[in-house]
């Protein structure tokens, strides 16, 4: 995924990409590996370097704003065309997507299943926390993605829903 990064006047092309369990974000030529400890859609800890670090998030209609070592920075997709993960998946699609790296505790549902917005359909752990994962829309479960005690990355599939005709 490429995005920009603006501070102040200055912009740079970043380029970030999965490694396995970690992440490498290449900016202006310099490769860094990033472990990422724990995130959700409004703050990420990780580790860069071998030092311990944790930025801020807020939102700006396609843009975040990113709280890190003081400086408020503003992070967007490069490349309108690639798959934007800088937006909350699963928030109003059928097909719903892990927020954050956790473990699936329990799945609530079975395929076939009708459910209404709101409905819970499975719960997650993460940072030593369970949350509930509710349908964000009338529908079917079309297909279950993930099992109980299987371990996630942000992004990673959790189950498909058929909204209704």
């Amino acid at each position: 995924m490429h995005l920009e990064l603006q501070h102040g006047n200055d912009v740079h092309r970043l380029s970030v990409k999965r490694d396995g369990e970690s992440w490498t974000v290449t900016q202006d030529g310099a490769a860094s590996p990033v472990e990422i400890l724990a995130a959700d859609a409004e703050e990420v800890a990780y580790v860069q370097d071998g030092a311990r670090g944790r930025a801020y998030v807020a939102r700006r209609g396609s843009e975040r704003l990113v709280f890190l070592d003081g400086v408020v920075h503003t992070l967007r997709l490069a490349d309108e065309d690639e798959d934007d993960l800088l937006d909350d998946p699963g928030e109003n699609s059928p097909n719903l997507v892990a927020k954050m790296p956790g473990t699936v505790v329990k799945v609530l549902v079975a395929e076939g299943e009708a459910v209404a917005v709101g409905a819970p359909l499975l719960i997650m752990e993460a940072m030593k926390m369970e949350t509930e994962i509710a349908s964000p829309l009338d529908g079917r479960v079309a297909k279950v993605r993930a099992a109980a005690g299987q371990v996630l990355a942000a992004g990673d599939p959790l189950l498909d829903l058929d909204p209704p005709d």
